[in-house]
């Protein structure tokens, strides 16, 4: 900031003079020139005052003012006049006026810390000296109203402690508080010996309690010293500690450090628990619940007497890891040869097991008819045609699907319906444009449509060498986000 320079009235310079008392001034304008009386009252402490003059036709005027000890010790009650004039410097017409307020530090020097601001307008009109009241505003919630705002005041809620300079004196020796806010405990006070102590007063609520821990004071030449070593409450974080010190560990975040909860993270959720799917285990560590481990993932249908893919199904035929049937047309999409087949080794599918696909495709239990053409949407006999031949309105046009449009699957992840048009000899031809499930694969969609996305992944759950060291060396496979990974399964470095 610098000095701050004494005041001499001269003509065409914007000049600031001050007084401790109303109405008397240190310099009077001469007749003719221009001249602004400012009424000031603060809302606080103030040392120093730093105004701007935005002047009309002209660049801005700055000038520091030292006030008088009255507008620290006195602020409640004390105006302080300044007399700012020039001898047409300024012109007529709008002129704003910005002042900082400020405060001295503990050598008497002028800060740069803005305490409180203020803002005078007002019209010039050479010849004539208005006084213009100046309210400087605080900066900052003061709660206890003593003045200091809670981010310069030691203790916010306390109106008898804000800071002021000098030592301790009298009955605020011995109280175990920082009365004056220098940061000592009954500094200038006689001792014989060092003591506990704290900031806040021994007797405070968060002394000693969570991080808060209390300092020590040290009696120099019998006059204790600075409190060293005290630890203040700061704002929570979920660090397993009770920061704020309010007897709550991590209070406000998710979870309390040491506690556990179930989990599933390995596959959709109706998995969980059913067939050789199993729920993992969540962790808290500093407030934040630590990833899902040990869950066990659903994998593709083997014929291995389990659930594999846990859809309540054991073995179930559409989905084991047998041969896929050499029909993959209409009621047939997705069949595959049963377990019983694939062990003894018989090649191909049969009639049973074209039926029993048909029917987990929800086509019933007569929704695989080889000879059959029923005209009603759907390709039972799994010929690849949907009511080809079927008679129709010549230019019709409708949508088609081989599982017949209302079925679930006809809309749902990658299948699509398709459309077909009624030729001019009365009969539809084939169904265009439709997408039919398929075998699922790791490659984020629901490719056999059935509502989840990469479920039954062939190789999903197996065991895996993720190349890292140690411990965490051995992983499993997941398909996560469309992509096949090696995911460490070791607790202390899995994903």
């Amino acid at each position: 900031m610098g000095s701050f320079p004494s005041v001499r009235p001269r003509a065409r310079a914007v000049l600031l003079a001050a007084t401790l008392g109303a109405g008397t001034f240190a310099c009077v304008p001469k007749t003719g020139q221009t001249g602004v009386v400012l009424a000031m009252r603060s809302e606080t402490p103030l040392d120093c005052l730093v105004i701007t003059a935005e002047r009309p036709g002209g660049p801005p005027i700055t000038k520091d003012l030292r006030l008088p000890a009255q507008a620290h010790s006195e602020w409640r009650t004390f105006t302080y006049r300044a007399l700012v004039y020039s001898g047409g410097v300024l012109g007529d017409g709008a002129v704003t006026l910005t002042a900082s307020g400020r405060r001295a530090d503990g050598s008497g020097q002028c800060t740069d810390v803005e305490v409180a601001a203020g803002v005078a307008a007002f019209s010039f009109s050479r010849g004539e000296t208005p006084e213009v009241p100046l309210l400087m505003r605080m900066i900052g919630k003061d709660s206890d109203g003593d003045g200091y705002a809670d981010q310069f005041d030691c203790a916010p809620f306390d109106p008898s402690i804000y800071p002021r300079p000098g030592p301790e004196t009298g009955a605020e020796c011995g109280d175990g508080l920082d009365n004056n806010c220098n940061g000592a405990i009954d500094d200038g006070c006689p001792c014989t010996h060092s003591r506990p102590c704290y900031p806040l007063g021994l007797s405070s609520p968060v002394a000693g309690v969570g991080a808060c821990v209390l300092g020590t004071q040290s009696c120099d030449n019998g006059v204790y010293g600075l409190c060293t070593g005290a630890v203040l409450p700061t704002t929570e974080t979920c660090d397993g500690q009770d920061d704020d010190c309010n007897g709550i560990v991590d209070d406000g975040c998710p979870c309390t450090e040491g506690d556990s909860r179930p989990c599933y993270d390995a596959g959709p959720a109706r998995a969980a628990g059913v067939g050789i799917c199993r729920e993992g285990r969540q962790t808290c560590v500093k407030g934040q619940w630590s990833r899902c481990l040990g869950a066990v993932p659903p994998t593709q249908e083997t014929c291995d007497g389990q659930d594999d893919d846990c859809n309540g199904i054991v073995d179930d035929p559409g989905k084991v890891n047998t041969p896929l049937c050499a029909n993959q047309h209409g009621a047939c999409v997705l069949s595959r040869e049963s377990c019983a087949e694939a062990a003894s080794g018989a090649a191909g599918c049969t009639a049973e097991d074209y039926g029993a696909n048909a029917e987990r495709l929800g086509l019933g239990s007569a929704g695989y008819q080889p000879d059959g053409n029923a005209c009603d949407g759907v390709d039972h006999s799994c010929s690849g045609h949907v009511d080809e031949g079927c008679s129709c309105t010549p230019g019709d046009q409708e949508h088609c699907y081989p599982l017949g449009i209302h079925n679930p699957l006809a809309t749902t992840g990658i299948c699509r319906l398709g459309v077909h048009t009624c030729g001019p000899d009365g009969v539809f031809g084939p169904c265009t444009g439709y997408v039919m499930p398929r075998p699922e694969t790791c490659d984020g969609k629901d490719d056999d449509c059935d509502g989840v996305v990469d479920d039954g992944v062939p190789g999903v759950g197996a065991s895996c060498d993720t190349g890292l060291a140690d411990a965490c060396r051995t992983g499993q496979t997941r398909c996560l986000q469309g992509v096949l990974w090696c995911v460490p399964s070791a607790g202390a470095c899995a994903w």
